[in-house]
């Protein structure tokens, strides 16, 4: 079979590729409003509570991955089409929630209700994609094409919520139109359920899935993987919540000219995976992932140091072109280091690693501003990607040996 075997995208491709959209929506959308938000409930950033601020960051990342856990075991019963069209209703409820917030409190009850239903995302929607195409030999390309509709949602709500707020538009209206968007494309899933039974092997009772997870959890190499994942979460996470507020307090520019750099990351991530799905195949993950982390860990020392805004915009394309392939990639090159082990369990578990960094890494982030001010903090960044390659470099010096 040919690496650059012609790709036939499905309906249900499709609606991966909405939910991928919406969910960055829903993810992001707050953290683009960040200012205002903070300033009408009493806490903001200006005032030295960049940490409080990066606690809801903590609050989303501890329920996204106590929801992904459980998810396994959810739709090895109901079926992952089923589970995902309830997950729409509590991700884009939570968001609706939120936009009416009148306290700290009311705001983390809204994130974790809408957590709840991401952790869903995070978990179903790889394995549905991998078990759709895996008859085909090349399910990498496909899982890392369907990533890439994260970053178009990262782009479009950076630049929405950016031009939005630029023209004195509430953040509660932003929230309201994110939220409502995001619970329609539940309904193409809720039609296709029925179709989880055609995948017998898919369905099965907690005695079998708990089965699959323990014979995962044995491999130490899996382990390997399941220490990445946080790092590639991590780095990921922290630009897209931070860089909006980092470049209005560090660069001085208004939000819309904050949202075009963030959305020039985002770009970046776009890119990067588009392209490792379109010109990569199942067996070059691990050589994308080096060379990732080796860009990442260039292009994030020169951020730092920039003195220009125009390098630092230039640069942020560049972080996002590395960092884009980690997270499905390392999911990827995992499937094919442990073929021995069930592809649909290894694709929920790492995830639901990889959810700590969701939330760990921008509340640090958050944490180290606090202390070390915005450029000091952002050292956090090229520490990931020699953890990342050092954890890579172990992966493959053992590539023969299990």
């Amino acid at each position: 079979m040919s690496s650059r075997a012609p790709l036939h995208f499905q309906p249900c491709d499709y609606a991966c590729f909405l939910i991928y959209t919406t969910y960055a929506w829903c993810a992001f959308c707050i953290p683009n409003v960040l200012g205002p938000l903070t300033e009408e409930l009493h806490f903001a950033i200006a005032e030295g509570n960049a940490a409080l601020a990066g606690t809801l960051a903590l609050w989303r990342g501890c329920f996204v991955l106590l929801s992904m856990m459980a998810c396994g075991f959810i739709a090895g019963r109901w079926g992952k089409r089923h589970s995902l069209a309830i997950a729409t209703v509590l991700v884009g409820g939570g968001i609706l929630f939120g936009a009416t917030a009148n306290c700290y409190t009311t705001l983390v009850a809204a994130i974790v209700v809408s957590s709840i239903g991401q952790g869903f995302f995070e978990g179903l929607l790889t394995p549905l994609v991998n078990e759709n195409h895996r008859a085909e030999q090349d399910a990498a390309r496909y899982v890392n094409i369907t990533h890439s509709f994260w970053a178009v949602g990262s782009i479009s709500i950076m630049l929405l919520a950016g031009f939005l707020l630029q023209h004195g538009v509430s953040w509660r209206i932003v929230l309201s139109l994110v939220g409502f968007a995001t619970i329609f494309p539940g309904a193409f899933f809720f039609r296709q359920r029925r179709q989880d039974q055609l995948f017998q092997s898919e369905v099965r009772n907690f005695h079998q899935t708990w089965e699959q997870v323990r014979k995962a959890l044995g491999r130490m190499r899996f382990w390997l993987f399941l220490a990445a994942m946080p790092l590639a979460s991590g780095v990921e996470h922290s630009l897209l919540f931070w860089m909006p507020t980092y470049l209005q307090t560090r660069w001085i520019v208004g939000p819309a000219a904050a949202g075009v750099g963030t959305a020039l990351f985002a770009a970046g991530m776009f890119v990067g995976r588009f392209l490792a799905g379109l010109l990569g195949h199942q067996n070059s993950t691990g050589k994308i992932l080096a060379c990732c982390a080796t860009t990442l860990l260039a292009a994030s020392l020169v951020a730092l140091n920039a003195t220009s805004l125009w390098l630092f915009m230039a640069t942020l394309f560049l972080l996002g072109v590395a960092t884009g392939p980690l997270w499905p990639g390392l999911q990827n090159h995992c499937v094919n280091r442990l073929q021995a082990l069930d592809q649909t369990t290894m694709l929920i578990l790492l995830p639901t690693a990889g959810a700590a960094g969701f939330g760990v890494f921008p509340w640090l982030l958050g944490f180290l501003t606090d202390k070390f001010g915005n450029t000091g903090s952002f050292y956090l960044l090229p520490t990931c990607a020699i953890a990342l390659l050092f954890l890579l470099g172990i992966d493959w010096t053992i590539h023969d040996k299990t």
